[in-house]
């Protein structure tokens, strides 16, 4: 066991995904020592409009990015500093080389109004749509443990967020499958 173990550590850098993949989930087991976050930084970004600012507060509010700053103490194999930008344009997305996942308001703001088509209130589709944004979150905190941003790595990213969700919280696998259904309605 403890040679295989070893051997995961020595694979040739084109296995890197694979490798820290399993170095994530043997450590998750008890099996491996893991590094906690050294930095784990949020930035919040005023993007100067008015209704993002009413989106940052819910987010803000919501304990979405509390409960994931509390993910640092779980014993994995967590990049040595890693960068929560919420705020700014475009798409979510993880970016290795700066070890930064961003988030953008905008982004809360389209999958809340996606929401709106199946919920009865605008407060069922901005729960709906902070759900959207929570899934989105672990997603990419399981690109940052995989070290990539390849779509070739979502597989891996995607169990490794379903873990992250499921077993850290007190009613996590609800909190998942909520989640997962609103992300597939956006």
């Amino acid at each position: 066991m403890a040679t295989a173990i070893l051997g995961v550590y020595f694979l040739p850098v084109r296995y890197t995904v694979v490798r820290k993949y399993l170095v994530c989930c043997l450590a998750g087991i008890g099996l491996l020592p893991a590094v906690v976050f050294a930095d784990f930084d949020v930035r919040w970004e005023n993007t100067g409009d008015g209704s993002e600012a009413l989106f940052a507060g819910a987010l803000r509010d919501s304990g979405i990015i509390a409960d994931a700053r509390k993910l640092d103490q779980v014993a994995l194999d967590w990049p040595p500093r890693l960068s929560l930008v919420l705020g700014g344009h475009g798409f979510p997305r993880y970016e290795p080389r700066a070890q930064q996942i961003t988030l953008p308001f905008e982004y809360l703001a389209q999958a809340t109004r996606a929401q709106a088509n199946f919920e009865s209130s605008r407060t069922a589709a901005l729960q709906r749509g902070l759900d959207v944004v929570e899934y989105t979150l672990y997603h990419l905190l399981g690109h940052a443990l995989l070290g990539s941003h390849d779509v070739d790595a979502d597989p891996q990213a995607e169990r490794l967020a379903t873990w992250l969700m499921a077993s850290q919280y007190v009613n996590g696998g609800e909190q998942w499958l909520e989640a997962v259904e609103a992300f597939g309605r956006a």
